[in-house]
């Protein structure tokens, strides 16, 4: 009398030629990329995919495809924030460089500045004249624009 087993297990033969090696390692490298499935999970996939079986018949629509399902959820998740955080630090980086490029800039700006100012002969200044003439405000607000946005402080005062 013959029984049937709740399992029955098939072998898959890997020869030494090119395509047999590459397949191969492709399955390697899948079972790598998904820890969560087994050879015989991969095996089933394709033979499923290979012979057209609709989904409804599939398997997959119990607890233990939720939780593959899940598993993959999680694994797509994990590198979709990996590449986001890797983008957003480049982003960050790329700032970073900006701000210190421009914090140069504006040190270099202060010191050509400063010497400007430093080397500047004091003609910038109304000459002094004589008692007969008397010094306008109008002479300082030419000389200096500084005096010109004050000076109407200073007559109020």
């Amino acid at each position: 009398m013959f029984f049937w087993s709740n399992k029955t297990k098939k072998s898959v033969t890997f020869n030494q030629g090119v395509a047999d090696r590459c397949l191969l390692e492709v399955v390697k490298t899948e079972l790598m990329r998904q820890p969560h499935k087994n050879f015989s999970n991969l095996c089933k996939e394709a033979l499923w995919q290979f012979l057209c079986i609709p989904e409804a018949v599939r398997p997959n629509s119990g607890a233990e495809g939720t939780e593959q399902q899940v598993a993959e959820l999680q694994r797509q998740l994990a590198e979709f924030e990996q590449r986001l955080l890797t983008k957003e630090s480049l982003r960050l980086e790329a700032i970073e460089r900006q701000l210190n490029q421009l914090t140069q800039q504006m040190t270099q700006l202060a010191m050509v500045v400063n010497q400007q100012l430093q080397f500047e002969p004091s003609s910038s200044y109304p000459p002094v004249e004589s008692d007969s003439e008397a010094v306008t405000p109008a002479t300082y607000q030419e000389a200096d624009p500084l005096l010109s946005r004050l000076s109407p402080f200073l007559e109020d005062f």
